[in-house]
């Protein structure tokens, strides 16, 4: 029979079946254990990866490996201390880039747009599009509204009571459902978006 600690056990014993029991949960235990090591290495090898293609993306978009980098340590700053995910803020970058964002302004728009999206990477994602649409336009039309709306953003009451003494009576509204050609300048947007998560603001601080 197996001999363990320099004691011949007998087969069929107590102590012989106890011993075979621990010898499989070993084996299984030690089975589990490189299965987790090579899950690990998975991980980090797509973590890895991602980060590459990130460097890739803003490096073509900017024009210079060493602001992609910054970019980058940024963006993972903001993952850490929100629940927003890098890969959905890289994401979101990409889109503000491409739309002529300037670079200093990314992370602040990002932070803005995530605080009026509370948090929410989806929600995010659709107010994004939304605000990236509006700057190429210049202009707020009843559909840019409409899918702020869609995603969240109280845009009517963020106008009237941050967009200063043009909206605070709430006529603008009243112009808007009359008029089809209404629109809201993005310029006075942008500032009443600036002023609802400033602090003070009732979207300050919401991620």
């Amino acid at each position: 029979g197996p001999i363990y600690c320099g004691a011949k056990l007998k087969t069929g014993s107590k102590l012989d079946s106890g011993a075979v029991w621990l010898g499989n949960t070993l084996s299984k235990l030690s089975e589990q254990a490189a299965k987790l090591v090579t899950n690990l290495g998975k991980i980090g090898f797509g973590f890895n990866t991602s980060m590459e293609s990130y460097q890739y993306q803003f490096e073509a978009l900017l024009g210079d490996a060493d602001k992609a980098a910054q970019l980058i340590a940024d963006l993972q700053e903001l993952a850490k201390i929100s629940p927003l995910g890098m890969e959905g803020l890289a994401n979101n970058a990409v889109t503000l880039l491409n739309t002529g964002t300037e670079l200093a302004e990314i992370i602040p728009v990002l932070e803005m747009l995530g605080n009026l999206s509370l948090g929410d990477q989806s929600k995010l994602n659709g107010v994004v599009r939304a605000y990236t649409q509006i700057l190429n336009k210049g202009q707020l039309f009843s559909e840019e509204i409409n899918q702020l709306s869609d995603q969240g953003v109280p845009i009517i009451e963020i106008m009237t009571k941050f967009g200063g003494e043009k909206y605070a009576d709430g006529s603008w509204y009243q112009e808007k459902l009359q008029n089809a050609k209404y629109y809201i300048p993005a310029e006075d947007m942008v500032r009443a978006f600036q002023a609802a998560t400033a602090e003070g603001g009732k979207w300050h601080d919401y991620m």
